[in-house]
């Protein structure tokens, strides 16, 4: 807990320098569509660079609620929500109700903030809760991304084991 505050609760202003707008704070995804449509930027482009950012880390959230059989109405519990932007994108892009979980202070506001800009309030939660306190389950699917490392080798058994009884039988489940 004091290893995540000290990282991620730095401002938030600091990390929109350094992260696209969506603030996703993992990889992306360029597939061959994009790279057929022409979207890998060219390096001596910044804004080039940045649109195919931009466009990766939206494939990467599409490809995320595809591979979980996400759709509008199911309930996704998002464990380690970071900024928001699997949380927001979606309840935003595909309908399904979120729950966001985050021991980062500064980032539960900042996804917080951007429910209530975005009008998401009713289909999005986000609680400053660890994610081994979650016991209003079962969700119909969870999903968790680049968050494993902060977990650590010797509670990877327990991680795990607390995302899968978080989800109903049947649902899926994407670390």
């Amino acid at each position: 807990s004091r290893a995540i505050s000290h990282h991620y609760d730095l401002s938030n202003e600091f990390y929109s320098l350094v992260l696209e707008p969506q603030m996703a704070y993992s990889c992306g995804w360029y597939g061959d569509d994009l790279a057929a449509d022409g979207v890998l930027a060219d390096a001596l482009d910044p804004a080039a660079e940045e649109a195919a950012l931009e466009k990766a880390q939206r494939a990467k959230l599409d490809l995320v609620c595809r591979a979980i059989g996400l759709r509008a109405g199911m309930h996704l519990l998002d464990v380690g929500c970071g900024w928001g932007s699997l949380t927001l994108h979606a309840a935003e892009h595909v309908g399904a109700r979120v729950t966001g979980v985050t021991i980062s202070a500064e980032q539960q506001a900042f996804v917080q903030a951007r429910v209530e800009q975005r009008g998401l309030g009713d289909r999005v939660e986000v609680r400053l809760q660890d994610y081994r306190e979650v016991d209003d389950g079962p969700y119909d699917a969870a999903a968790s991304l680049e968050m494993g490392e902060h977990v650590g080798q010797g509670s990877y058994p327990t991680y795990v084991e607390t995302l899968r009884r978080s989800v109903r039988p049947g649902g899926r489940m994407l670390i």
